[in-house]
């Protein structure tokens, strides 16, 4: 009865083969990833915004265009000629401009707003009002084409032609 009675090690018992199976399986999991980050090769690096800035065509909008994208718009410092709009299949709209680069703040409009689109799918806009940022994600590119759509609490609709070059709005 005394041999019966004898402890049994920590690691011939259940819990103890499925903490060791955990720590084998989260240790293998951590690995993979940290291999993953550093190989990973499919998405270059975005490059670096030019030192050129782009006004919208409406006529009291500007934009300004800062080295990365803030939290929220800066202020106007330095504007460039409007850039003539590509050929493009959007709808012309009075007041519709062309949003040339990806990660960028365009604006002020209004009373402060600002938009801009990410070069990993979708749109921002800054509402001065509520001074706060209001993401449109679109990562997979499923806007639909060659059509003015609303984003929704903005102020901005958006235009993405056959070609990818984006337009913007300011109602």
């Amino acid at each position: 009865m005394a041999e019966e009675a004898r402890a049994q090690s920590f690691w011939s018992t259940i819990p103890g083969c499925m903490t060791a199976m955990a720590g084998i399986i989260t240790a293998v999991t951590g690995l993979i990833l940290a291999i993953h980050q550093i190989t990973k090769s499919d998405h270059p690096p975005a490059p670096d915004a030019p030192a050129v800035t782009a006004s919208p065509i409406a006529p009291k909008a500007s934009a300004s265009v800062p080295a990365s994208v803030p939290s929220k718009p800066v202020s106007e410092n330095s504007f460039t000629d409007t850039p003539a709009l590509p050929a493009n299949t959007c709808p012309t709209v009075q007041g519709m401009f062309w949003m040339q680069y990806p990660n960028i703040w365009y604006g002020p409009f209004g009373g402060g707003d600002g938009i801009g689109y990410s070069s990993g799918g979708g749109f921002y806009v800054w509402d001065s009002a509520y001074g706060r940022q209001l993401p449109y994600p679109d990562p997979y590119g499923q806007i639909q084409r060659n059509t003015w759509t609303p984003l929704q609490q903005s102020r901005f609709s958006v235009c993405v032609d056959g070609s990818n070059n984006v337009f913007g709005l300011y109602r």
